[in-house]
C-alpha cells in the first residue's frame, strides 16, 4: 500500500535505533503490494539489518556521514538546500522551506514540538505525503469526494514543487556517496518511489 511505503520511507531516515527493524517490515509489505518489481531493494535492506546482528553502530556511522555532518553533508536532507543553484553558500530554511511549512499548514498539520529538524527535512515531506494519502484514503472511506479530491491535488502539488523535485536528487546523492548497501538500497528505492507516484499522478509520462 503506497501510503504504508511512504511512512516506513520516511522512518528509516531518522537515526537508526530499534524501532528501524520495523520500519524495513513494514516497507517491505507495502512494496510488495504497490511497487513489487523493487521488492528486491527492501529485502536488501532487510537482508543488510539481519548481517548487522542487531548492532546498529555502523549504521548510525554511516547515518551521521551522509546526513549530519560533522563536516560536509554528503547528502543533505533538507530540500531548501537543492533549490538554491545560484547562491554562492546555500542556507537552510530559505523561501522553499517556508512553502513547505504553508502547505503543512493548509493541510491542517502542524511539525511536532520534539522534531528538531527544519520541516523540510526529507523525513518530515515523506510523512507529509503519508498524511495526505490518509487524509485522501479517509474521505474516501467518508463518502467525500470532493474532499478526497482536495487531499491528492494537496499531494499532486507537493511533488511537483517540493518533493519530487528534489527527492530523486537527493536519493542520487546519497547512492553516490553511501559505503552502506543498507542506504543504497534505501537511496534507489526512495527514487523509485517517487517517480511511481508522478507517474500514477500523471506528472511525468
Amino acid at each position: 500500500m503506497k501510503m504504508q511505503v511512504y511512512k516506513a520511507l520516511a522512518d528509516c531516515y531518522f537515526q537508526p535505533d530499534e524501532q528501524l527493524y520495523d520500519a524495513v517490515q513494514r516497507l517491505k509489505q507495502g512494496i510488495d503490494s504497490w511497487i513489487p518489481e523493487n521488492i528486491h531493494l527492501a529485502l536488501g535492506m532487510d537482508q543488510e539489518l539481519k548481517i548487522q546482528n542487531n548492532d546498529l553502530l555502523e549504521l548510525i556511522r554511516e547515518y551521521s556521514r551522509l546526513f549530519v555532518g560533522p563536516f560536509d553533508l554528503l547528502a543533505p536532507p533538507y530540500g531548501s538546500l537543492y533549490f538554491q543553484h545560484k547562491h554562492p553558500v546555500p542556507q537552510i530554511m530559505d523561501s522553499s522551506t517556508f512553502d513547505v511549512q504553508e502547505a503543512y499548514s493548509r493541510a491542517g498539520l502542524n511539525v511536532a514540538q520534539d522534531f528538531n529538524s527544519p520541516p523540510d527535512h526529507i523525513s518530515a515531506e515523506l510523512e507529509f505525503m503519508y498524511f495526505l494519502l490518509f487524509q485522501e484514503f479517509r474521505a474516501l472511506e467518508n463518502n467525500d469526494p470532493e474532499e478526497a479530491l482536495n487531499f491528492k491535488n494537496q499531494r499532486k502539488t507537493f511533488l511537483q514543487r517540493h518533493l519530487g523535485i528534489w527527492g530523486p536528487v537527493f536519493a542520487g546523492k546519497v547512492a553516490e556517496n553511501t559505503k552502506s548497501v543498507f542506504y543504497l538500497n534505501l537511496a534507489r528505492l526512495t527514487k523509485e518511489v517517487l517517480m511511481k507516484d508522478k507517474k500514477e499522478l500523471e506528472l511525468i509520462r
